[in-house]
């Protein structure tokens, strides 16, 4: 079932996952090197995550509270939360473990994201939002790398 959030359709999770899981490498334990020539440690780890949470607080219109908060939260905020936790992994190469800290959480709770939202882009329009989010986290830091490099 699909619901909207200021405009964008969000998978509620509610159709059975499928069995088996996408392509996760949950063992990674090396710094991330992301395709921009540097490698990340924890702590620039931690400060990607927060520039990614960010960049999910103005595409999804919630608040960036929201998406910090260690508490629960509603299904459609854990649910953009989660997105944000499947790009940082995927999309730029974190560790898990340093996904968890950036958004705070366990890496185990990283591991479930990362595996819920490859499940859930079975769905079109679904995939079709976390594609966009993609793209929006790939330009933003490739345009952030070029700057730090002529900077350097």
């Amino acid at each position: 079932m699909l619901n909207t959030l200021a405009g964008v359709s969000i998978h509620d999770g509610s159709s059975p996952a499928r069995s088996g899981a996408g392509e996760i490498d949950r063992e990674s334990n090396d710094d991330a090197d992301f395709g921009f020539g540097h490698s990340v440690g924890t702590a620039e780890a931690v400060e990607i995550c927060d520039g990614i949470i960010d960049l999910l607080a103005v595409f999804f219109n919630v608040s960036g509270r929201q998406l910090r908060s260690s508490k629960r939260t509603s299904k459609p905020v854990s649910r953009i939360r989660q997105i944000g936790m499947y790009v940082a992994h995927v999309t730029l190469g974190l560790k898990m473990s340093a996904v968890g800290a950036g958004f705070g959480r366990d890496k185990s709770t990283v591991v479930h994201a990362c595996h819920t939202i490859e499940d859930m882009r079975d769905d079109e329009d679904f995939n079709v939002i976390v594609s966009r989010v993609e793209h929006l986290v790939t330009i933003a830091f490739s345009l952030n790398c070029r700057s730090e490099q002529r900077n350097a």
